[in-house]
């Protein structure tokens, strides 16, 4: 078992009456617009948001990079 599974197994034993997966995800309510129609809202948890973010931004800066040596 490594460290963070030990910390997550001994905060659950000290805090039994917390929900502990509400206590990790969140839920954001985002503005609907006029043309968004009856598709269904996404809610992710915090890590997989996490890894969605990262995933993009680090992309992105590749994508930036390869433009700017492909333009030397």
């Amino acid at each position: 078992m490594n460290l963070k599974n030990m910390r997550e197994q001994n905060a659950k034993e000290m805090l039994q009456d917390v929900d502990y997966e509400a206590a990790t995800t969140r839920k954001l309510i985002r503005q609907r617009v006029p043309n968004d129609g009856d598709t269904p809202e996404v809610y992710l948890n915090v890590g997989d948001e996490f890894c969605i973010t990262v995933f993009y931004t680090v992309v992105d800066e590749f994508a930036t990079e390869m433009k700017r040596r492909g333009e030397l």
